[in-house]
């Protein structure tokens, strides 16, 4: 039996450490680096540089909410952590959400969601916005929410040194000491209608519900259920989701 073997170093780009200047970078993509995702009937403008996965795990996450929440249309949704928005479309192409506000700490990403915004067809317009956001405590408060929903950065630095360090060690999927998640727990609440629901798609291999657990109830939040597929761990997608609403 032969093995294939490959070398680390192909794979290693450095240490990342969490970055709170990511919300001083910009750039403007070049129009021929932009591709498209459909979104229902809604055109959804990505490039690589912000591709995080939700192209390949977004329809799941759709699929969850119409399974969890049967018939339920929400008024309000927001995606976290959105990138080039493409969870947060398919909830408006789909008709699951009325509105929908996209929010990033990375500037350019929220470029492809402008990008997208300006070309929604014409019963989409006046329904998307976004916010450029260190985290969320920067979403003001009046703004209210009844489902906020976000396939966020899954892996811990400190748990999982070789995940991160040598295969996936960017922004898109590096939390170190699950700062991002934390300032999510710390400050969604404000935010939420006292129905309002989040989602957020996590990766098993990288934390559990009790990894957040703490975090979320000291913010007089509770995880209502979790939810994963067995399918998906057999497919690579190792996906669960945790439901959280107000204590």
């Amino acid at each position: 039996m032969t093995i294939k073997l490959e070398k680390l170093s192909e794979f290693n780009r450095g240490p990342v450490i969490h970055n709170p200047d990511f919300y001083s970078v910009d750039w403007i993509p070049q129009e021929q680096d932009y591709y498209t995702c459909p979104a229902g009937d809604i055109t959804v403008y990505n490039h690589p540089e912000f591709e995080g996965g939700g192209t390949a795990i977004g329809l799941k996450c759709l699929e969850v909410i119409e399974q969890i929440w049967p018939g339920r249309k929400f008024t309000n949704a927001m995606e976290w952590a959105c990138g080039p928005g493409y969870i947060g479309f398919l909830l408006l192409g789909h008709g699951v959400c009325d509105n929908v506000t996209q929010v990033d700490i990375f500037r350019p990403a929220l470029r492809a969601v402008e990008k997208t915004i300006a070309n929604l067809p014409e019963k989409y317009r006046g329904h998307a916005d976004w916010y450029h956001i260190r985290g969320m405590a920067d979403v003001p408060e009046s703004r209210k929410y009844d489902l906020i929903v976000g396939s966020p950065p899954h892996w811990d630095m400190n748990d999982h040194p070789f995940v991160n360090e040598v295969l996936y060690n960017d922004r898109r999927s590096a939390d170190p000491d699950w700062l991002i998640h934390r300032e999510l727990f710390a400050n969604v609440k404000k935010n939420l209608t006292l129905d309002g629901m989040l989602l957020l798609q996590e990766q098993a291999y990288a934390c559990g519900p009790r990894t957040f657990r703490k975090w979320i109830e000291e913010a007089g939040l509770r995880i209502i259920d979790t939810y994963w597929e067995g399918e998906d761990m057999q497919n690579n997608l190792h996906c669960y989701y945790l439901v959280i609403g107000h204590a």
